[in-house]
């Protein structure tokens, strides 16, 4: 089921930090790289949110750190960045987030 603004159930488990039905959703065949209508991933909520425990599961299975910027031009390291989510921040610098990367929209 995916809503008007494209979120899949895994972008709201994700966001709200429920890394059980994370979990779930993903053993039944969710897509850890679906994209909302923002270029937002799963993993992009859970960094956002800071909640470190569903990145490294998000990670675990798959999530691309580097290759998915949102409609802001921002990787999931940016909103963990923005966000002073420490425990994100180091999950995602341990799976090869990219110190260069660089945001090119216009939160940028």
């Amino acid at each position: 089921a995916i809503a008007c603004d494209g979120s899949t159930p895994l972008h709201l488990a994700s966001y709200y930090g429920h890394i059980e039905t994370c979990r779930a959703l993903i053993s039944e065949g969710a897509s850890v790289g679906a994209m909302d209508n923002d270029g937002s991933t799963p993993l992009h909520n859970a960094a956002y949110r800071g909640a470190a425990s569903v990145c490294s599961e998000l990670i675990k299975r798959g999530a691309e750190v580097n290759s998915k910027q949102d409609v802001n031009g921002q990787t999931p390291l940016h909103l963990a960045c923005e966000g002073a989510h420490e425990g994100a921040v180091r999950v995602i610098l341990q799976a090869g987030g990219d110190l260069q990367a660089q945001a090119t929209g216009a939160e940028a």
